[in-house]
């Protein structure tokens, strides 16, 4: 997850309300543009597998409260695949034995457990930052300009 807020709203608050207007819409445009730019890496191949698309049609942003936004990615999974995994142990939850497709050919191997290698981590979210950084700051940086003129 990932915060787009404006601190020190205060020093805006003397140049008027198409400024702070137009500092609003610069703060969901910038999170607009992160949102787009996790979403264009997922589709461009560099990140992790995207065979079911799922991090990149969870991947969204909303507004909170008056001068912020989220950037988030629903899926359950989406940590996992950005930071990792160590090895562990898998255990079946509702029943005796996990059924796991045979690696060597037909069929499935019964296991009471299965010790997982983990995995690597495969960056998606915060990816390429600085440069996702400087497109959120030019996309603010227009929005507040347009209130700018205006107010002018």
């Amino acid at each position: 997850m990932l915060t787009v807020s404006l601190k020190g709203i205060e020093r805006l608050s003397g140049f008027g309300p198409h400024v702070l207007r137009g500092a609003r819409r610069g703060v969901l445009a910038a999170a607009r543009s992160y949102t787009k730019d996790v979403k264009a890496y997922l589709n461009s191949g560099r990140g992790p597998g995207t065979r079911s698309g799922h991090l990149r049609q969870s991947t969204d942003w909303r507004p909170e409260g008056e001068m912020g936004a989220v950037v988030f990615v629903q899926a359950p999974h989406a940590v996992y695949v950005e930071e990792g995994t160590k090895p562990h142990i898998i255990r079946p939850h509702r029943r005796k034995a996990l059924k796991i497709p045979n690696p060597s050919g037909g069929g499935y191997l019964i296991r009471a457990k299965v010790r997982h290698p983990g995995t690597s981590a495969q960056p998606f979210f915060f990816a390429d930052f600085p440069a996702r950084q400087s497109r959120m700051l030019a996309a603010f940086s227009e929005e507040l300009g347009k209130g700018l003129e205006k107010e002018l």
